[in-house]
Parts: structure tokens; sequence; C-alpha cells
């Protein structure tokens, strides 16, 4: 336990039982041998480990990322990443979408602006998966040309405007399934 009456936890890589690679938990330096669940695995990568998207949240020339970007298989938690989107579409979308109302900070950053909300990191792990951005979408396509003055109006916070939206975040709902329908 720590001094606040929480377990310690702490993060080992193993197989599954299909031979997939997964984290098991480790608590108090005991190994538990439980793979931890897709939103366990989400909830360490978002806001236990965190990290930076340097700019590489969006999709360009048919390609996520960059270098940089967390969740683009470089940093030091690319083999959490890759585990996470080693998940099929048909899981991952779905659970990907039940974030979006969730407007907690993250300790994912975006760069150059603020923490990325979880909602937010869910549009950016989809836009992995589809190699598509947000602003590419039916009913998004005018945030493409839009031009930013500052980071309270830049993508980042046109698309916390359109997730607090309930009718919009529907829309963008039914765009990515509809990304995951033509697969």
């Amino acid at each position: 336990m720590s001094c606040h009456g929480q377990v310690d936890i702490s993060f080992s890589e193993q197989k599954d039982s299909s031979g997939r690679d997964s984290i098991a938990v480790n608590e108090d330096s005991v190994e538990t041998n439980q793979v931890i669940s897709l939103d366990s695995l989400w909830n360490k990568l978002v806001f236990y480990d965190g990290g930076c998207l340097t700019g590489g949240q969006r999709v360009r020339n048919g390609r996520f990322g960059n270098e940089g970007c967390v969740m683009s298989g470089y940093g030091r938690n690319r083999k959490e990443w890759n585990e996470f989107f080693s998940y099929p579409k048909t899981e991952l979308t779905p659970f990907l979408i039940s974030k979006f109302s969730d407007t907690t900070s993250t300790k994912i950053h975006t760069c150059p602006c603020m923490a990325a909300r979880n909602g937010e990191v869910a549009v950016y792990a989809l836009q992995n998966i589809y190699k598509k951005n947000w602003y590419d979408l039916n009913g998004f396509t005018k945030y493409a040309s839009k031009e930013s003055s500052s980071c309270m109006d830049i993508e980042q916070s046109w698309l916390w405007d359109i997730l607090e939206n309930e009718e919009q975040r529907e829309n963008l709902t039914k765009q990515w399934l509809k990304q995951l329908e033509e697969e």
C-alpha cells in the first residue's frame, strides 16, 4: 500500500492464453497474473503513462502520427499502444466511441496546446485505426480548411466543442461507425 492507502500498482508484459502479448498487473510487487482488460489498458495508457502527441495525431498522406507521437509506436509505451491497437476494430470502435462524452483531462498532451481529454484521445485513436481525420468525415469537412488563431481556436478546441454537443457527438459517432461498416 502507498502512504495514501492506495495499492501500488506496476505492470509487466506476458502472453495470454492465445499467445497475444498482454500486460499483467502487479500490486505491492506481488504478481496477480491477471491480464489487463481493454478498459484498464486504456486507463493505464491515457491516465497513468501519458505522453505527447507532438502534433502527430493527424493523418497525413495515409499515415498516422510521427516519430514523437505517443500513439505512433515509437515512444516508451510502444508495446502497450501496439497491444491496444491489436484488438479487432469491431471491439475498439464501440469502446472508443463510448469515451466520446468523457471530458476528463488525461496525461496525453496535444502539442502545442493543452492536455487532451479522454473523449478527444479516443477520437485520435480512431484516426489511427482508420487512417482518417475526424474533420475528413461527412459533416465535419468545414473544419479541414478552417484557420486556427490560438490554442483556444484550433482543431483541439473545435473537437472539444463537437464532443460536448450531443447532436454533433452523435453525428461523429455515426460517421465512425460508418467507417467500421465500410471495412
